[in-house]
């Protein structure tokens, strides 16, 4: 009788197993340490081996950290105003107070693109939210710099908003390029594009 490749794949496997099944017992969870050590070598966490088993199944993965795979140099910026009642000078004004308080990396590169501009100095009652963004008093105005959800801003975008008196006035979006060691299909003239159309 002549068998398959899978059929004589399969025959032997089912009589590793009758005979030895120990071995089997004992090289499923090695293998999971194998990979998980592999991966710690070249500097990737995987936390157990139902994350290693679920990598398996993934299709696509977005990242959502700044430095992971751009560089972390915020060096262009988009400021949209929105309310004609308060001048680019004014916004960039807010921005800079509140954001050379912060410990955040985001708000050191605020504070580097707008270096040429004074911040007011008479900041009250500052906090930092931990993953949300600032807010403070400054001149009798209650004032929030942060996510579309801290700021509960309509368009749920990217952008840092700038919040007056529970009123957004502006939005700033910052852009940073892509790491020379990470292998992506789009270019950074493509992120360019993308982010002069938002």
């Amino acid at each position: 009788m002549i068998l398959s490749f899978s059929e004589s794949i399969y025959r032997a496997l089912v009589f590793l197993v009758i005979s030895c099944p120990c071995a089997i017992a004992i090289s499923v969870p090695l293998s999971y340490f194998s990979g998980i050590g592999a991966s710690s070598k070249e500097g990737i966490l995987i936390k157990g081996s139902d994350y290693l088993d679920a990598l398996g199944n993934i299709k696509e993965i977005i990242f959502d950290k700044t430095g992971t795979i751009t560089t972390g140099d915020f060096t262009e910026y988009k400021l949209e105003i929105l309310d004609n009642n308060y001048s680019e000078k004014d916004i960039i004004n807010y921005f800079i107070s509140g954001e050379k308080l912060s410990l955040h990396p985001i708000a050191k590169s605020i504070i580097n693109i707008f270096k040429n501009h004074k911040p007011t100095m008479n900041i009250t009652d500052f906090k930092e939210i931990t993953g949300k963004g600032i807010e403070y008093k400054l001149n009798n105005h209650y004032i929030k710099i942060g996510s579309s959800e801290f700021c509960k801003a309509k368009d749920n975008s990217n952008a840092i908003y700038l919040n007056i008196d529970s009123k957004n006035i502006a939005k700033l979006l910052l852009y940073d390029g892509i790491k020379k060691d990470v292998e992506t299909k789009l270019t950074d003239a493509d992120l360019k594009n993308i982010f002069n159309k938002m």
